[in-house]
């Protein structure tokens, strides 16, 4: 079914004419593609040598060769700091492993709260 105008307010001087449709809003609005979004065009690795490039010349210079934004030099050089290409593999070694530890004092609590439950019973 296509669009209906339905000139309801000619009267009270309204310039345009009122459309009504069958179609929801939700159908109005523009899908999303199905595949997610690219976040970056470079490695973790890749964004620290492009800065330590940067710290030998000018920031400028860097971004204009890399295409990148200066905005984006700086940006990375909060997030990373001083860390070399290499300390990032340790980096996420060590998250990896801080991700397992935390998981399991979780379970380990939960398990001690459940014990704990358990004991407040009186059978």
């Amino acid at each position: 079914m296509g669009f209906e105008e339905v000139y309801e307010g000619w009267s009270e001087g309204l310039i345009c004419p009122v459309f009504r449709t069958s179609r929801t809003l939700r159908e109005w609005l523009p899908q999303p593609k199905s595949e997610p979004m690219k976040w970056s065009q470079f490695s973790e690795e890749q964004m620290i040598a492009i800065l330590r490039e940067a710290d030998r010349s000018s920031v400028t210079e860097v971004a204009k060769k890399h295409k990148v934004s200066e905005q984006a030099s700086y940006t990375w050089r909060k997030r990373f700091g001083e860390l070399q290409p290499a300390d990032i593999k340790r980096l996420r070694a060590l998250e990896s492993e801080n991700a397992k530890l935390k998981k399991l004092v979780a379970e380990r609590d939960l398990e001690i709260e459940t014990m704990k439950e358990i004991n407040r019973r009186k059978w």
